[in-house]
């Protein structure tokens, strides 16, 4: 899981995770991101469910047309 942590302005840590988006290519790429957790468990589980998100909007997308 690419989950990250970093300081904010006011020295507090938070968590983010990005990840490329299914379908993405090198020439075409295309990132998912969110930012602003305060544990690494609430960003795994952000994270996991974008990813299924993600890969449910690419499958509606291709059975749709």
């Amino acid at each position: 899981m690419p989950v990250h942590k970093r300081k904010n302005r006011s020295g507090e840590i938070r968590w983010y995770y990005m990840f490329s988006r299914p379908g993405a290519s090198r020439l075409d790429r295309r990132r998912a991101s969110e930012s602003g957790f305060t544990t690494k468990a609430e960003a795994q589980a952000a994270e996991a469910r974008r990813r299924v998100e993600e890969q449910q909007k690419l499958e509606q997308k291709t059975n749709g047309t």
